[in-house]
């Protein structure tokens, strides 16, 4: 081979005919390898999405659970408070004349509750009440939450009024709540 002939051998077809079938190659082998990475990467990338929106609402939830809990927790801290006063029989007869013309306590028991943590105490009394009107009856009752202990009203209520009495006359059972430990 001469080298006076290598310009004139040169087929300017046949150059480009190579050249396109070697971008057809090459574009196939991108192709191959690219389309399954694509395919892969649309299926993570929904997973991602799905997993996002789940973690979202996740989220959220626990964000309404922590919100009242704290609500839930600051409530009862009044009550817990409560649970701690010893019980002062004077201070409640104090309370109770407020709304009763006269009353008259006495205990009828206690129940001991004893938790690993701690030891709760139920005492029970047994009240004799008079009033003049409803109202105070309702206010007493309605105002009981705000009372330095926890005092629960339990049944028989018993009401009577006779014609000859100028005072409704009342009984009924308490149960005041007290613990000895710290809650």
């Amino acid at each position: 081979m001469n080298m006076d002939k290598v310009g004139e051998e040169f087929n300017i077809v046949n150059v480009l005919i190579y050249l396109v079938l070697y971008m057809v190659i090459v574009g196939f082998f991108i192709g191959f390898y690219t389309i399954p990475l694509i395919k892969t990467f649309k299926t993570s990338q929904s997973e991602y999405r799905n997993d996002l929106r789940h973690y979202k609402s996740l989220l959220s939830r626990h964000e309404y659970l922590k919100n009242s809990f704290e609500k839930k927790k600051n409530s009862n801290i009044k009550i817990i408070k409560k649970f701690r006063n010893k019980f002062n029989e004077k201070d409640f007869y104090s309370f109770g004349l407020k709304y009763f013309e006269s009353m008259d306590l006495k205990k009828n028991g206690i129940e001991m509750f004893d938790n690993k943590k701690e030891k709760f105490s139920v005492n029970k009394y047994k009240m004799h009440f008079s009033f003049k009107d409803m109202e105070k009856f309702y206010s007493f009752i309605d105002d009981l939450k705000t009372y330095s202990s926890v005092v629960k009203i339990d049944f028989p209520v018993i009401l009577e009024k006779r014609d000859t009495d100028k005072y409704i006359k009342g009984i009924w059972n308490l149960k005041i709540y007290e613990t000895n430990g710290s809650i």
